[in-house]
């Protein structure tokens, strides 16, 4: 647990909850691309959407 204080309240926050959130899409979109043949637009197309779930985990981490 870590202790949040946003200026008036102190809470307590779970950092590891929203990486479970995503994990199961991070996996389905990681192994897909995985699959892909290199230098190809579909995979290109996958590490678009394999980032955009890491940076929807990279977020939620870092706002209570």
């Amino acid at each position: 647990m870590i202790t949040v204080f946003d200026g008036e309240t102190c809470y307590k926050v779970d950092p590891i909850k929203p990486t479970r959130k995503y994990a199961k899409r991070l996996r389905i979109r990681q192994k897909s691309l995985s699959r892909k043949v290199k230098g190809s637009n579909n995979r290109r197309k996958a590490v678009k959407v394999v980032a955009r779930v890491h940076e929807k985990i990279s977020n939620t981490r870092f706002s209570p």
